[in-house]
């Protein structure tokens, strides 16, 4: 319920103070969910503990898209020639920046006039008062002040919610849950057949602007119908945001207005899988009909997954396979990669479980992994990942460090490991002998400077199955480390990255007080990109893709991405490219190509005039002949300022000299400049080097905030590539409503990555 106010209020409150409002959350979300955002002005209200309040208006959540969208989905811009000469001076804009405030008017008055707000407009990522021009301030104490309009008598009508049913629709993705016959959201409102089916017919705008199914969405004369013959059925599937259900042992298409046959669910199977080896389609289709059934809902409801074919892996198959390893508990994380690794010689690696206090031997058995010897340990006094530090005499700082060290040597009195931070050093931290009995070694397991002691006999027992350049893996005991698998190599890494420091500061740990793992640059992993829906192909497409595909080793080199992450955005430039500019088609307005006339040299000027503020364009008006003198100026005044090219990027020289240690390209590139990115090629490098250094300080951002995970986080990454990252840090961003978001994600969709394994 949280979540459903954020979405749609993103700018008004916090999450924590959401939770801590239980019932003023509740009292908002019910409002939503009974349409109180699809209201203007001062219909926009909603009662809490007996007073009415108005909402303000924020026009970007689902049940309230922009107006007008024209063009591409998603492109709220107003087109209206005037707006290129306003002259407001009723509003202080002095907290505005100089070259922003002409765009935050134009935007004050779209917002006041084309869609009538009468409380509050949204201009970079933050909320304005719609008289005064100054931001509203957050939180739910200022809301209840500011707006409030009266009191007013309510029946008490708290009814309890049957919290464990709902439950177990979140936990299956649903927005909504079934009592007594009635369809109901999880903030308690029943759903409205006329609400929702406006709600998901104006997401069905946005998505088919890109994806075009092959049936439409349905009328309101078939919906009607529909829900007087499955009632229930019909309202859940649209408060659910979907489209198919498996029920009676066959699939049930809201599109389609029935159950799909058995062939009409295999043909689904067929049309999604084409481009794919025929054994891959047969294996589907042999596959129980409850499978099948599933599967085809699944596709019906999100889209396609990609299959093998030829030799190639599909880029998300790898990494969902990580993430399945990533979700396991640290111990079994380790022995899997064990299992999985091809490169790892040794059919034996020993693991230190520090809060058990024993080590353990694992033996890689065919296909799986063995526990061949476990014994009990002695380690550090003090608890701590912190690596095993030898001061002087003889003195150690008593922890048993979290680590993936490799066997160096086996000597007589124990073994010796090698440093993980540089291979060609032996570490302070060893296996040696206990001089304790069984007896102090069980009751008394933390008592050493930092090394582990096993005793004599199980000391020689693992000396005997172990042998240099064999791994020894010590688990973390505390939060701050984690163990994780990167590229396909095990490493020990900071869970928050924003906790540690290079050098010591105050309220951050040292990275040199920790093992943590050598960073070496990934090795470069070649892929292919295919477009999976030809309505997208083009010369200037094909050549965008092409570069993608040849770059990715240097960009690499030069951005330090791994493969992975090169991968996710590889996909998101192709989005990015379709949603700036339409594949460089750009919008038709009154037969004109948006995007190439601000590419040409008088719409540059035009934008670098608009920039300049109102005293230089009302010097053109009055004095046409100085236009070609201002406009030249103008244009090269704001040059850089202005965004570029088929992805819109601005200052893309900036990006080029963010280089990681490891690139040898200091000069690699130089011909991309903004005024050649409107090339393919050009356009594919600069996105990427524009993508990489965004997500560097992406990844600040993203250890602050809960909301974001490895499965939604390339959505977020959007958000600052727009220059969005204000909403992103204050966790109001609602990447699942954008409808750029949405778009972007929906091209993204169309390209298929294969890779090497």
């Amino acid at each position: 319920m949280v979540q459903r106010v954020l979405d749609n209020t993103p700018y008004l409150f916090s999450r924590s103070e959401l939770e801590e409002n239980f019932k003023f959350t509740k009292s908002l979300a019910n409002a939503i969910d009974q349409g109180v955002l699809t209201k203007k002005g001062k219909e926009r209200t909603f009662t809490y503990q007996g007073v009415e309040y108005f909402l303000p208006e924020m026009w970007n959540s689902e049940y309230s898209l922009p107006k007008g969208l024209g063009g591409r989905a998603g492109k709220a811009i107003s087109k209206r020639w005037n707006r290129f000469f306003r002259f407001d001076k009723d509003v202080d804009v002095s907290h505005i920046p100089e070259d922003e405030r002409d765009s935050f008017l134009t935007t004050l008055n779209d917002q006041l006039k084309d869609h009538e707000h009468a409380f509050a407009f949204e201009f970079k990522d933050k909320l304005y008062d719609i008289k005064t021009g100054k931001p509203i301030k957050k939180g739910v104490r200022n809301f209840l002040k500011k707006y409030k309009s009266k009191s007013v008598s309510v029946a008490n009508e708290e009814k309890d919610l049957p919290l464990s049913e709902i439950a177990k629709e979140i936990k299956e993705g649903n927005h909504s849950y079934v009592k007594e016959g009635k369809v109901f959201h999880i903030s308690g409102a029943p759903v409205d057949l006329e609400l929702e089916s406006e709600r998901a017919r104006k997401k069905a705008m946005i998505t088919n602007a890109v994806d075009e199914s092959p049936m439409e969405f349905p009328s309101k004369e078939k919906l009607k119908k529909l829900s007087k013959d499955y009632p229930v059925l019909t309202l859940k599937l649209l408060a659910d945001r979907k489209r198919a259900k498996v029920q009676n042992g066959q699939v049930f298409d809201m599109y389609s207005g029935r159950s799909l046959t058995s062939s009409e669910a295999s043909q689904v199977l067929v049309e999604h899988r084409r481009g794919v080896t025929p054994s891959f389609q047969k294996r589907d289709l042999q596959a129980p009909k409850e499978i099948i059934n599933r599967k085809v809902a699944g596709i019906l409801n999100y889209g396609n997954p990609i299959e093998e074919a030829n030799g190639w892996v599909p880029h998300q198959k790898l990494v969902e396979e990580n993430k399945k390893i990533q979700a396991m508990p640290q111990k079994q994380r380790v022995v899997k990669h064990f299992l999985n690794n091809e490169y790892e010689t040794c059919s034996h690696m020993a693991v230190v479980d520090k809060v058990s206090a024993r080590l353990e031997v694992v033996k890689k058995s065919d296909d799986k992994a063995l526990v061949v010897y476990s014994a009990p340990i002695q380690l550090g006094s003090k608890v701590g990942d912190e690596r095993n530090v030898l001061y002087k005499d003889s003195k150690y700082n008593g922890k048993t460090g979290a680590g993936v060290f490799s066997l160096k040597a086996i000597a007589d009195d124990g073994v010796k490991l090698v440093n993980p931070r540089d291979p060609t050093r032996e570490s302070n931290f060893s296996i040696g002998q206990s001089k304790s009995n069984i007896e102090n070694m069980l009751s008394k397991p933390r008592t050493t400077n930092g090394q582990v002691q096993v005793s004599k006999e199980d000391l020689e027992n693992i000396k005997s199955m172990m042998e240099p350049g064999c791994s020894l893996v010590v688990l973390p005991e505390t939060q701050d480390v984690e163990l994780k698998v990167v590229e396909g190599d095990l490493k020990l890494m900071p869970t928050r990255f924003d906790d540690f420091s290079l050098k010591r500061v105050a309220g951050k740990k040292s990275v040199n007080d920790f093992e943590f793992s050598r960073p070496t640059p990934a090795t470069y992993k070649p892929i292919r990109l295919a477009l999976t829906d030809e309505r997208f192909d083009s010369k200037e497409v094909q050549e965008f893709l092409q570069t993608l595909e040849d770059e990715k080793r240097f960009i690499m080199e030069d951005t330090g991405l791994n493969n992975e992450q090169y991968n996710e955005l590889a996909k998101l430039a192709f989005g990015i490219m379709g949603t700036e500019s339409s594949f460089g088609k750009g919008d038709s307005t009154m037969g004109m190509n948006l995007y190439k006339f601000k590419e040409s040299k008088i719409g540059q000027s035009v934008i670098s005039l608009v920039k300049s503020g109102p005293t230089t364009a009302a010097l053109m008006v009055a004095n046409p002949q100085l236009a070609g003198t201002v406009g030249a100026i103008t244009q090269a005044k704001f040059k850089n300022k202005n965004s570029r090219g088929l992805t819109q990027i601005k200052n893309v020289r900036s990006f080029f000299n963010q280089r990681a240690p490891a690139g040898d390209g200091s000069k690699r590139y130089s011909e991309i400049t903004v005024d050649t990115l409107d090339e393919p090629r050009n356009a594919a490098i600069a996105t990427m080097f524009t993508l990489a250094s965004k997500y560097k300080s992406f990844l600040n951002i993203k250890d602050n905030h809960s909301g974001i995970t490895d499965q939604n986080e390339m959505d977020y990454l959007y958000y600052l590539y727009m220059g969005s990252s204000g909403q992103v840090k204050e966790g109001s961003a609602t990447p699942s409503h954008n409808p750029k978001v949405l778009e972007t994600n929906t091209y993204a969709s169309k390209i298929s990555v294969l890779t090497r394994p």
